[in-house]
């Protein structure tokens, strides 16, 4: 089978010339070479003469057969045979990869060495760990010389230059304020988000190394109280996203529920007739709307309206009436949908 194919993708036409009309002036087409999954394209445009000697055919006359012979008749084929074949080969060849190499160091936390710079014994200053994968020394020293470090530079490949720092626990010093330290941290705790907040990592250099522990600190009343009536608000507003049933005129049909389709019924049903109607677009379905109708929809979607609020305004005298952690959990966990 073939693997060469031309694709003709438009064609540009004079309307009117010397008698004719719909004259074909230029081509835009495509050659492709395929291989198995592999492919290689060659885009261009064919400009063409001005038909002469009787030589003109009609547009509707045009087959695609004709209009790639006239591509071949004005364009170097084996030019475009040898561009389409230089990409296909670019296509099989694939892309350059980064790669660790086949051996490994020894290791510090998690699989990967990581380090930290840290300036005057104070981790906290500099929170960024740069791992060996990730060490940007231009970004570093450009930020040791923001600090005031101008005449002090880190090594530009971590990858090598960690053999040196893993035998011991021991800082490799840049100077008597900047030191780079391996870092290693505990693993991050699970916790109950409704009662608790987690802090970022808090880092200490007593030990040789940078070493950051987390820290769960516990919510007060209040905050909890905070979170359950936020997540009411989202049950408030979740639940008016999906469409609902009602009847109207003894079918069943759906109508959104937002507060914007609740206002627009009410406004277009003030300013009808009682004996107009108009087309009215629902969900899934059309009606021929009359006054009634669209008061009627704007009734049924405020008491969907109204209820969610409700439900929320309950929802919030509970929380403020809760005098402990238990009852406020188990408030949150009867909100649903959220």
């Amino acid at each position: 089978m073939d693997n060469h194919t031309w694709e003709i993708l438009s064609l540009y036409t004079i309307p009117s010339k010397d008698g004719l009309t719909n004259i074909v002036d230029k081509i835009n087409w495509r050659f492709q070479i395929t291989e198995d999954k592999y492919y290689g394209d060659v885009y261009g445009h064919t400009k063409l003469p001005a038909p002469s000697g009787g030589s003109f055919t009609a547009y509707d006359d045009l087959s695609e057969e004709t209009i790639i012979n006239w591509v071949k008749e004005h364009e170097d084929g084996d030019a475009i045979i040898a561009k389409a074949t230089a990409k296909l080969e670019e296509n099989k060849t694939p892309p350059v990869e980064e790669k660790n190499p086949p051996w490994t160091y020894p290791i510090t936390v998690d699989g990967t060495e990581k380090y930290m710079i840290v300036v005057d014994n104070q981790p906290n200053d500099l929170t960024k760990i740069y791992g060996p994968l990730f060490w940007d020394s231009k970004k570093i020293n450009e930020g040791l010389k923001y600090r005031g470090f101008s005449d002090l530079s880190v090594p530009s490949n971590m990858i090598v230059f960690r053999k040196g720092l893993l035998p011991t626990n021991e800082p490799l010093t840049l100077s008597d304020r900047v030191k780079i330290y391996k870092a290693e941290y505990t693993p991050e705790p699970t916790f109950d988000e409704l009662t608790q907040t987690k802090e970022n990592l808090s880092w200490s250099t007593e030990t040789g190394k940078a070493v950051g522990t987390y820290r769960l600190i516990d919510k007060t009343l209040d905050e909890i109280k905070k979170s359950v009536k936020e997540k009411a608000r989202l049950q408030r507003i979740n639940s008016l996203i999906d469409p609902a049933e009602m009847t109207l005129n003894e079918n069943t049909v759906k109508v959104y529920q937002d507060e914007q389709t609740c206002i627009v019924t009410y406004n277009k049903a003030n300013i009808m007739n009682d004996s107009e109607t108009i087309n009215w677009k629902l969900v899934d379905s059309w009606i021929n709307a009359s006054k009634s109708d669209l008061l009627s929809i704007h009734s049924f979607i405020q008491g969907k309206i109204q209820s969610a609020y409700d439900a929320e305004y309950d929802l919030n005298n509970q929380i403020n009436g809760s005098t402990s952690i238990e009852q406020l959990k188990n408030i949150n966990n009867s909100i649903t949908g959220v």
